[in-house]
Order: C-alpha cells, then sequence, then structure tokens
C-alpha cells in the first residue's frame, strides 16, 4: 500500500540572541522584551512560514540543534538578550508549541555545548514541556537519530564541518561517502542524511543518499561577520522531506526560504 510521509526539519533558531527569533509574549524577568528591526523581520517570517505549513499534518517535525543561543561567554552576553537559560528555554517552547500542534511526533536534537549547554541540559527541559518522543525514559533530546518512516531511514545531527576552501558542498559530499561506507556493516543505511549548523541551505544527491543542510532563523552576527560577510550569509527557512515508498528514490527535498531583511547601504 502507497504512503508518502513528510517530515517538517527546523534547525538553529539560536533563541535569545539580538539576532534571532524571539516571540512577543516572552517575558523576561517579568517585562516583555521589544523586537528590535532585525527581530521583527524574523517574526513576520516565521508567521508567514506557519500560515504557509497551517492546513498541513507532519508524520514528524525534527529540530535540529541550536534551539536556544547560551550564555555567550566568550562574548560576554553582550549579544543576547538574555543569558538566563531558563528564559531562553522558555522562549523556545513559546514559539515551538505551535509547531507541536501539527504533528504526534516531535524530536529535539542538541546542536552545539556553546549553545544548547553542556549535554544539552536546558533542551531537555524544552522537549519535556513540549512532550516530544523521548529517545529514552526522561531523555527528551539527542546528539543523533535514525528515524525510520515508510521503509527509509532519515539521519539526523546538528554538527557538520565548515569548509574553509571555495565549495560550499565539498562537507556535505563527504558525508554522504562515509554514510555510504558505514552504512553497510555499521550504522543505519540512511536514505537520506540531515545536518544543520551551517546557516545556509544546500542539498547534495548521491545516487543512493541525499544529504541535506537546513537553513536558520538566526540573521548576520558580527562572527559570522569576520568569519566570512559573504560566505557566512545566512538563510531563512525549513526544510520539507517527504518520503514515497512508491518510487525508485522515495526521498524528495523540499526547501521553503524567507528572505532576509536589506543589508544598509550608505551613501556620501
Amino acid at each position: 500500500m502507497s504512503k508518502q510521509s513528510k517530515i517538517l526539519v527546523i534547525s538553529d533558531l539560536h533563541v535569545g540572541s539580538i539576532y534571532a527569533l524571539w516571540h512577543p509574549d516572552s517575558e523576561i524577568k517579568g517585562t516583555r522584551w521589544n523586537l528590535n528591526v532585525l527581530q521583527n523581520a524574523l517574526w513576520k517570517a516565521w508567521n508567514e512560514m506557519l500560515e504557509t505549513i497551517n492546513k498541513k499534518r507532519f508524520d514528524a517535525i525534527v529540530v535540529n540543534g541550536d534551539v536556544i543561543d547560551g550564555i555567550q561567554q566568550k562574548s560576554r552576553g553582550i549579544p543576547c538578550i538574555t543569558t538566563d537559560i531558563s528564559e531562553q528555554a522558555e522562549g523556545a517552547i513559546c514559539l515551538l508549541k505551535d509547531l507541536r500542534k501539527l504533528t504526534d511526533h516531535m524530536f529535539l536534537i542538541r546542536g552545539t555545548e556553546y549553545h544548547d549547554s553542556i549535554c544539552g541540559e536546558a533542551i531537555n527541559e524544552i522537549g519535556r514541556a513540549l512532550n516530544c518522543d523521548p529517545f529514552k525514559k526522561g531523555q527528551y533530546s539527542s546528539a543523533v537519530l535514525n528515524l525510520e518512516i515508510n521503509g527509509s531511514i532519515i539521519n539526523f545531527s546538528h554538527y557538520i564541518s565548515v569548509m574553509t576552501g571555495l565549495y560550499r558542498a565539498t562537507a556535505l559530499d563527504r558525508e554522504g561517502v562515509w554514510a555510504s561506507i558505514s552504512g553497510k556493516t555499521k550504522t543505519p543505511d540512511a536514505k537520506c542524511v540531515v545536518r544543520s549548523h551551517l546557516h545556509y541551505f544546500i542539498h547534495v544527491e548521491h545516487s543512493s543518499r541525499h544529504i541535506v543542510v537546513t537553513p536558520c532563523w538566526q540573521l548576520h552576527t558580527e562572527y559570522e561577520i569576520r568569519k566570512g560577510y559573504y560566505r557566512f550569509f545566512p538563510e531563512i527557512g525549513i526544510v520539507i522531506i517527504s518520503v514515497d515508498n512508491t518510487e525508485q528514490d522515495p526521498i524528495s527535498i523540499k526547501k521553503l526560504l524567507w528572505k532576509t531583511p536589506p543589508e544598509p547601504v550608505f551613501k556620501v
């Protein structure tokens, strides 16, 4: 019997950053935060995203890491609207609860320890509050997820290395090659490998699998500008993975992207 399943993937929310999404109803020390220009643009894009997918039901939603921004110790907390991890977690819950209504299964993947805290302690509380699928008793987040749906396995993890050379897709191609080797004898043979962390969308397709890096919900930070103004310019959006067991290639990838605010240009 044929069936098409859909998985929504969202990542890199960085809730708590002055450059990232913040729900207007969320409070900091009992006071509502006034969204800055960048956050207003992201909030508009977020609501357009919700309207776009509003009438859809998803077989699963995967939140693929860097859900909160963390205490930003290297920057002394300056790029944060709050460095209180519990407030950032509450802000993330406020944002994700609308997505939670669209699926029976939500999975939470831990991002880097710098953002999502050591061993994802704060992220686990977000997963508990949202009634996410547990990986084991009391554990509502994990560093990796092998999700079998409609006969195909999809592998999710947050981190992928940043390439220093010209070609963005090199890291994905390498991930796909290692997945092919490892999947023969050691790990589940994933037909799709999903990574995040880079803040822009890429999709590489091999004959036997797809490798995807998901877009983000955080605008250009000073860290990214230092690393490369053009190379690390963010893309805002989500990815929807369809799995159809009647097709020769059961996996199809759809990206939904929203424009970032125009960069300021000063004239003299």
